[in-house]
């Protein structure tokens, strides 16, 4: 209850609500079970990410409601200043169709921000060029004037090659979306990525 206290001093708003709940379940149940309870569209979440070992970019509550939730997570990074979204990225290796209803959360935030979309198209272990063609299409149809970049990356180079090509041209979003097997499982799950985080 100090937190919830805290929180209305800090955003004196009358358009925010501030409620507090309490839970024994674990983590990423309890968020699940809240989440459909009260029709969540957004989870957003503060991300130190874990020490010593076992450090990485995000840490182990954030990573688990990332890959096991059911609803959109935004994840922010510990001592993460907001700018612009000028430039947001959407990370994909194309292996699936994807679906409007799946991205909205995506397009919400590029219509609130006026942001540029870059579609990245990473190239790991197959070519999934009939995927590849209707996403290109899917994309042209849904989004305004999304940028379609390609890098052909070796599968334990993906997050240097992603954090390079973001640093270089300035983005200040990644957007992924989550699936089985998927692409970001192979990305935050990687020894590489560990270690370069």
């Amino acid at each position: 209850l100090n937190i919830k206290k805290k929180k209305k001093q800090q955003y004196n708003n009358n358009k925010l609500h501030f409620e507090a709940m309490v839970d024994y379940d674990n983590f990423k149940d309890a968020i699940n079970q809240v989440a459909e309870k009260y029709n969540v569209d957004l989870i957003r979440m503060g991300t130190k990410g874990a020490s010593g070992l076992t450090k990485v970019l995000f840490g182990s509550n954030t990573e688990h409601v990332i890959n096991r939730g059911n609803i959109t997570v935004l994840a922010i990074p510990d001592n993460c200043k907001f700018s612009s979204l000028e430039k947001v990225a959407f990370t994909t290796s194309f292996s699936r169709l994807y679906t409007k209803e799946e991205l909205d959360p995506l397009a919400d935030i590029l219509s609130l921000n006026y942001s540029k979309l870059y579609v990245l198209h990473v190239f790991c272990d197959f070519d999934f060029s009939e995927e590849l063609s209707n996403n290109i299409d899917f994309f042209k149809a849904n989004f305004k004037y999304p940028f379609f970049k390609y890098l052909d990356v070796k599968d334990d180079d993906v997050y240097k090659t992603l954090h390079q090509f973001t640093t270089t041209n300035t983005i200040k979003m990644i957007a992924m979306a989550r699936g089985k097997h998927s692409f970001f499982e192979r990305l935050f799950n990687s020894n590489t990525f560990k270690n370069i985080a």
